[in-house]
């Protein structure tokens, strides 16, 4: 509280009413005792005699100016820090966003080249179980009759008794087996699991939304409202993180088999390749918007 006090006694304006005040008080106790009985004649009418008697009013405007003077500084000052420290915590907010954002465009490519090598024409089983109208941009035909056909075809053409069609098989999925291996590390980074690297934060803002409540022409209600959104996106941004891993690792799983080819297995992989394709296609697609809100909120902080 003194040091609070303190502050507003380094206004000039607020010392040099104060010494007016003690000047004025001094003078009219001396005059009231006596000690000071005959005033010079220029101070016993007109201006000069009310400055005497009512001057004491012009220490009170100094102060009340210095102090008014004084607080409208110090708010500034507080609005200028608040700002600061809000601004930086929203920036670093946006920061993450935007990481998530090319995390996101990053697992869509890794998708398309996992897409592109289940449909290799380095295999004839490869090709003939993933045609290429299985893609999961053409998704108009149903998987189960994308399966039936497959390996309808499969029977058909006697691919799985030849042996050097399975050799081939087994050796492209070998050979794609270590992408995909490098797929799931690269996703497992992603994920920061400790949320500290794409954490969104708020600490700034509730230590300083009253004072950013005040500012005009700021908008806290946006400002709160966002930063809500960028919680809920980093908590989506996991979910759909875990149903792409969960994507790769079946695809993994597939490569690294030896055993019977099932018509289940390849259902579940072109399943999971539509539902993933359109998750992270959707995403992306809220992850851009809310960066283009993200960045006029964060202009308007620092305007």
């Amino acid at each position: 509280m003194f040091a609070y006090i303190l502050t507003y006694l380094k206004s000039p304006l607020v010392i040099l009413g104060l010494l007016l005040l003690l000047a004025f008080g001094v003078f009219r106790f001396l005059h009231k005792i006596g000690k000071i009985e005959k005033l010079p004649i220029i101070f016993e009418e007109g201006l000069p005699h009310l400055a005497l008697t009512h001057g004491y009013v012009l220490g009170v405007v100094f102060v009340l100016v210095g102090i008014t003077l004084k607080h409208n500084e110090m708010t500034h000052a507080q609005q200028e820090h608040a700002l600061m420290m809000i601004g930086s915590e929203y920036s670093e907010n946006m920061a993450a966003i935007r990481s998530l954002n090319d995390n996101i465009s990053q697992l869509l490519q890794s998708h398309q080249q996992i897409s592109d090598k289940l449909r290799s024409k380095d295999s004839k089983i490869l090709a003939t179980i993933f045609p290429s109208q299985s893609t999961p941009k053409d998704n108009e035909t149903p998987i189960n009759k994308i399966v039936d056909a497959a390996f309808k075809e499969l029977k058909e053409s006697a691919l799985l008794d030849n042996s050097a069609a399975m050799s081939k098989f087994y050796a492209v999925k070998d050979q794609y087996k270590p992408f995909l291996n490098t797929q799931l590390e690269n996703l497992s980074a992603m994920k920061d699991a400790d949320n500290i690297e794409y954490s969104i934060k708020d600490d700034f803002w509730l230590a300083h939304k009253e004072i950013f409540v005040e500012i005009e022409g700021k908008n806290p209600r946006e400002l709160e409202s966002s930063i809500k959104q960028m919680r809920a996106v980093r908590v989506k941004y996991n979910t759909v993180l875990n149903q792409t891993a969960d994507y790769f690792s079946e695809v993994n799983d597939f490569l690294g088999r030896t055993s019977y080819l099932s018509n289940g297995d390849v259902y579940e992989i072109l399943k999971k390749e539509r539902e993933v394709y359109e998750k992270l296609k959707t995403f992306k697609a809220e992850l851009v918007n809310q960066l283009k809100t993200i960045g006029q909120i964060n202009r308007n902080i620092k305007s």
